[in-house]
């Protein structure tokens, strides 16, 4: 299930412009008294079996503590960077570092706290503190995979001034039993600045209303319900839904078992540059109103239950950079107007039905880096001179096919 990287960049860099002119790191500003008592409350409460709230100590100022960022005029705490740092390095486990404990309402008494991520940590199950939902400042808010667990306050809800959320668990969560649901996701609408929207691994079957809500955020930009129990995509059951201004909408992992809606191409058509519908056992044919998606960059389809011919309009989709199909009953040949998207990076044709030869077209996309198109009956010569023109080619796999290599051993 692909994701561009752009999902995991672009919420950073919304939010960096705002803050880099008001922040240094490490401050020699010297803090609030009553902000550092409040800080180390808060400290207290945790437990950091690692030491990475060592610096956190009363004999220096809290704007020099690690995580602690202060206001470069006034001194005050205005942002709490505390993710697990494992989550940004993949040769350190995840389970290396977490802080846990509890959360101490003491962060209730930070006034002009903008900004807080706990995400990658680990809270044991515990709920989340409703206390959240008064901490009106706060316009950045990552509680992700940090193992809260039970119903996700609607509290929350109160927090108008928010533009980034993110909230849920991950796979090794769950597999500890640790689980967050919803009742009634209608507080959802309440943040009306919300731009970036982060819910994964959220048991949100309950929720009937679920895109009526959502579509109340009018500067929404990026909706990723990932791994949600979603069963339902099909028409909003009040009719008309907005999402005019969404970028990136991605709701893999799901359980919709039904044929793509129509709702997305008459509401997205002028915004979207990213769509992930993985693993949902769709089902049908891909719809020619993809083409509504005139600026599409990423599209998955893969793990579904899709049928048909891949179609030839794709090609005309020419911003496609990322084209993930596998892994779904596709059959006849590979379109030729595939060739057509000259700015395509990844290619994933995997685990369908699809014969013939693969395109000449394909060989000239210059910037292909990823091209999987096994366990299909393909057949045909590939030579060193059609890989000589993938010079950027990283990935390639051909396996289970009748694809001849015609290359030196060397």
């Amino acid at each position: 299930m692909a994701i561009s990287k752009a999902i995991i960049l672009f919420p950073f860099l919304c939010f960096l412009p705002s803050t880099i002119s008001i922040l240094y790191a490490p401050s020699p500003l010297v803090c609030n008294e009553t902000e550092k008592h409040d800080l180390l409350s808060f400290k207290q409460a945790l437990s950091d079996p690692w030491n990475r709230l060592s610096s956190w100590s009363a004999q220096e100022g809290c704007c020099v503590w690690k995580g602690v960022y202060c206001h470069n005029i006034t001194g005050r705490v205005v942002q709490l960077h505390l993710r697990n740092p494992c989550i940004s390095d993949s040769e350190i486990s995840c389970d290396g570092f977490p802080l846990g404990g509890k959360v101490s309402p003491a962060l209730l008494k930070l006034e002009f706290l903008n900004y807080l991520d706990l995400s990658g940590n680990n809270f044991g199950g515990i709920p989340i503190p409703s206390f959240l939902g008064s901490m009106r400042s706060l316009t950045y808010l990552d509680l992700s995979a940090a193992s809260f667990g039970g119903l996700i306050p609607p509290q929350i809800g109160n927090l108008s001034n928010l533009n980034y959320l993110s909230l849920g668990n991950d796979y090794y969560s769950l597999l500890y039993g640790t689980q967050l649901y919803v009742e009634n996701l209608s507080w959802i609408s309440h943040l009306s600045s919300l731009v970036s929207l982060h819910v994964n691994w959220v048991d949100l079957h309950k929720e009937v209303h679920l895109l009526e809500s959502m579509s109340m955020l009018s500067y929404l930009s990026i909706l990723q319900l990932d791994f949600c129990e979603l069963d339902n995509m099909i028409s909003p059951s009040r009719g008309y839904v907005n999402f005019t201004s969404l970028t990136i909408l991605s709701l893999s992992g799901n359980r919709f078992n039904h044929e793509i809606p129509d709702w997305p191409f008459n509401n997205l058509s002028n915004s979207l540059l990213q769509l992930d519908l993985s693993g949902n056992s769709l089902k049908g044919h891909i719809p020619n109103s993809i083409l509504e998606f005139r600026y599409l960059n990423t599209l998955d389809l893969s793990i579904n239950k899709l049928i048909g011919q891949i179609p030839e309009c794709l090609g005309q989709l020419k911003r496609l950079e990322l084209l993930s199909l596998g892994y779904n009953s596709f059959n006849g040949s590979i379109p030729s107007s595939l060739g057509n998207l000259s700015s395509l990076w990844s290619l994933s044709l995997l685990n369908n039905r699809l014969n013939g030869t693969l395109p000449s077209g394909l060989w000239l996309l210059s910037n292909l880096e990823v091209l999987l198109v096994g366990n299909n009956s393909l057949v045909g010569i590939v030579s060193e001179a059609h890989l000589k023109k993938l010079s950027k080619l990283k990935s390639l796999d051909m396996s289970s096919t009748s694809v001849i290599f015609k290359v030196k051993s060397n």
